[in-house]
Parts: C-alpha cells; structure tokens; sequence
C-alpha cells in the first residue's frame, strides 16, 4: 500500500538522518582531533600546552559539529525527495 511505503520512507528518512549526524560527529573528532594535535605541536610549540589541548579540543568538536550537522541536513533532504517522489506516485 502507498500509504505505508510512504511512512517506511519517512521512518527510513528520519533514522537515517540520525545515524548520518552521529556518524559525522564521531568521523569528525576521530579525524580532526590527531591532526589538530600534529599541527598544534608543529607550529604552536611556543604557546602554552594547556592553551594548545584548550585549541585541540574546540577545533575537533567544530569540526565535528560542521561535518554532523551537513550530514544530517543531507540525509534529510534526500530522506524528503524520496518521500516527495513515493507520494507523486
């Protein structure tokens, strides 16, 4: 029946878009966080450690919060499309 393909889209939709903004914070700090500590203490060795971990940790969870939130909004557009597409059916 349309009405519960549909539904099962709109679920689909919403669980995928979920699991995208989790999978993009958890990808963005174990992506960022190595590479922010190696840039850090290549290029920052005259700053405080205190003020490079306090710079580390912000710039892993920008990153991670900007990879997760485009994920989510991805994921929701293509979960809306394929629910617009099931409904013009």
């Amino acid at each position: 029946r349309p009405d519960d393909r549909m539904s099962l889209a709109l679920r689909h939709a919403v669980l995928a878009s979920i699991m995208g903004l989790r999978n993009g914070l958890h990808y963005g700090v174990k992506i960022r966080a190595p590479h922010s500590l190696v840039m850090k203490f290549l290029f920052s060795f005259n700053k405080p450690v205190k003020e490079n971990i306090i710079a580390i940790i912000k710039m892993s969870f920008a990153h991670a919060r900007n990879l997760g939130v485009f994920v989510l909004i991805y994921k929701a557009i293509l979960g809306a499309l394929r629910v617009l597409q099931l409904g013009s059916r």
